[in-house]
């Protein structure tokens, strides 16, 4: 019975292995204000990221501006390969998956909490873009890392843009990966990633299975 137990315990326990998560750099000891972010400045900052379920469910970033604030816009595209150091790839214009236009009251930091609930492929990278292009909020700052040359995010990269050009029309992307960085972001994906087990768990499994052979056996004598 106590060998029952226990293996009902370990086949839970791997089944939950992989579950779908969050990824979350906010209170990180390197995260700073990267300025200029705005219709006069960076036209266009965008991170990269990673999905591990088939809904990006949820999206936090934070952005200071004091003074006058302005709009800005949202967007959430799939990505292409754009000749980029990291991960070498850069927003798909041709392919937005949400969009939405954002109001910072010009109050100091601001954190925007956004319900993307937008479908995606597990294992795929996405960009979320920042767009300052046509609209009005100028000279902000967006709250990144930097960790001494240490990607504290492996997956993503932060990139960005001073064109002031419509997104479609953007020819030139620059990354931050020589120093490390990436926008600082909260992104929650839902439902499970992999039903497959992690190595530790299955060797796990193994033994509950021979454990449980053994009882039986005995049962039988």
């Amino acid at each position: 019975m106590k060998i029952n137990k226990l293996f009902a315990a370990i086949a839970l326990g791997a089944s939950m292995a992989a579950q779908a998560g969050v990824v979350d750099l906010f209170g990180q000891s390197g995260n700073f204000d990267q300025t200029t972010f705005g219709s006069s400045g960076s036209y266009y900052y965008a991170q990269s990221v990673k999905a591990d379920a088939a809904n990006w469910a949820d999206l936090s970033f934070s952005l200071s501006k004091f003074g006058a604030g302005g709009t800005f816009n949202l967007l959430i595209t799939d990505s292409v390969a754009g000749g980029l150091p990291g991960t070498g790839l850069r927003p798909n214009s041709a392919n937005v998956l949400f969009s939405t236009e954002l109001t910072h009251n010009g109050s100091g930091a601001q954190i925007f909490d956004v319900a993307l609930n937008t479908s995606v492929v597990a294992g795929t990278t996405y960009f979320f873009v920042l767009q300052g292009f046509g609209e009005t909020l100028a000279d902000a700052a967006v709250l990144a890392t930097e960790f001494g040359g240490t990607d504290k995010y492996a997956n993503g990269e932060f990139i960005y843009s001073n064109s002031p050009s419509p997104f479609a029309s953007i020819a030139a992307w620059e990354s931050r990966y020589s120093l490390g960085q990436d926008l600082v972001f909260r992104a929650e994906f839902a439902g499970a990633a992999s039903q497959v087990p992690e190595p530790g768990s299955l060797a796990l499994l193994g033994l509950g299975l021979v454990g449980l052979a053994a009882a039986r056996k005995r049962k039988q004598v």
